[in-house]
């Protein structure tokens, strides 16, 4: 029988301790863990196969701890899991790190990149989403199931996720609100990916096992939370649970937004959950879709107006009356456009340019030299318009 893996887990927050040290001793490695650098300094003596380090810890910062790693032990593999992937990833990788994850992550990417390393294979870098070309890629497809610590930190993911153009995915949701609802909903909503926040591993030790016991076994697990100023200067000052900030005591951060949507498509494409992307899920597809129809019903407006003669007469004394600011019913067919209602030839040819728009037409100009009274122009439209004579007087 192969001997089995030693993995030292450090992180300052136990939820993250819990949820990991669970979820490996499940896939059959041989745990320890360590909750500050300091702490992990000490236990790297009991020659760890492979750390999976956090950066932001009192007393002694992940960046230390990793200096000592290649220094001391060379023959210990690392995997740096952060939250502020911008920050520190240039540096781990100059010192040495094997693999740089971010959070939130998938735990089966987490496990994949694990298993890559110790068989001495090279990680494979972190893929990144460039929707702007959204059409050019797949777009993920899958049934979700959100386990979030309030409804309110559901609500925003919802919205966000259900956005395909933003999301770069086609979601069916369900939620759970307690362990007892969640499990259930495993094995009924039977979801492709879950998402579970950080929280609840710390109120539940066991719930990384009880999820992959379930008769129906999710592809993958996503452990998310809901962070609010990322930067390492302010979050000391934050209240966090394992890089992840509390929803109750933070702004929402968009950033974050994106990488936990980035975080789940790309594990949703990896899973081959996949399809082509569609036209229709374009981000300006709607408003294109809105002008057609408004187009469209324009069209089928001018045809009406074309095809119905009896209301010529009627529609032009309109537009001249609205040009002329007199009232319709004052327009008689004798009238003469330029000594009886006294307007300067710019209100004149502003008016009959209104008038061709509306029965979608162009005037020829010896037509026009030809309109002196208003039943000039009814006769002119009858003949470009209907084809006939106008017969009125």
């Amino acid at each position: 029988m192969a001997k089995k893996k030693n993995i030292l887990i450090v992180d300052d927050e136990k939820e993250v301790i819990q949820a990991l040290e669970k979820f490996f001793s499940y896939k059959g490695y041989k745990i320890s863990v360590a909750s500050d650098g300091k702490e992990a300094i000490s236990k790297l003596s009991l020659k760890p196969d492979l750390v999976i380090l956090d950066i932001k810890m009192p007393t002694v910062d992940g960046i230390a701890v990793l200096k000592i790693i290649k220094k001391d032990y060379p023959a210990t593999k690392t995997i740096v899991l952060t939250g502020f992937a911008n920050d520190y990833k240039e540096e781990t990788e100059k010192i040495g790190a094997d693999a740089f994850l971010t959070k939130p992550f998938s735990l089966e990417k987490l496990v994949a990149t694990t298993g890559l390393i110790l068989s001495n294979k090279e990680a494979l870098p972190e893929e990144k989403v460039n929707l702007t070309t959204a059409d050019l890629y797949l777009v993920a497809k899958a049934k979700i199931l959100i386990y979030p610590s309030n409804s309110i930190t559901y609500g925003n993911i919802a919205a966000h996720l259900r956005r395909v153009h933003y999301s770069g995915g086609v979601y069916e949701l369900q939620s759970a609100y307690n362990d007892k609802e969640f499990i259930e909903m495993i094995n009924s909503f039977k979801p492709d990916i879950v998402l579970v926040d950080i929280a609840y591993f710390g109120i539940n030790k066991n719930l990384t096992k009880e999820i992959f016991q379930q008769k129906h076994h999710p592809n993958d697990l996503i452990i998310f939370g809901t962070p609010g100023d990322e930067t390492p200067s302010n979050t000391l000052d934050k209240k966090t649970v394992g890089g992840f900030f509390d929803p109750l005591s933070t702004a929402f951060n968009k950033s974050y937004m994106n990488s936990l949507l980035d975080t789940l498509r790309q594990t949703c494409i990896q899973h081959k959950l996949c399809q082509k992307w569609e036209k229709r899920w374009d981000i300006d597809y709607e408003k294109k879709q809105q002008e057609e129809i408004q187009k469209q019903k324009e069209r089928e407006e001018k045809l009406v107006r074309r095809s119905d003669y009896q209301k010529m007469p009627v529609a032009i004394n309109q537009i001249l009356a609205k040009n002329f600011k007199t009232n319709q019913w004052h327009i008689k067919p004798e009238n003469n456009l330029k000594k009886d209602f006294k307007t300067s030839d710019f209100t004149r040819i502003s008016a009959i340019s209104e008038i061709e728009r509306y029965f979608d037409i162009n005037i020829p100009y010896k037509n026009l030299e030809k309109i002196k009274t208003v039943k000039d122009i009814y006769s002119c439209i009858s003949k470009l318009v209907f084809n006939k004579e106008y017969a009125g007087n």
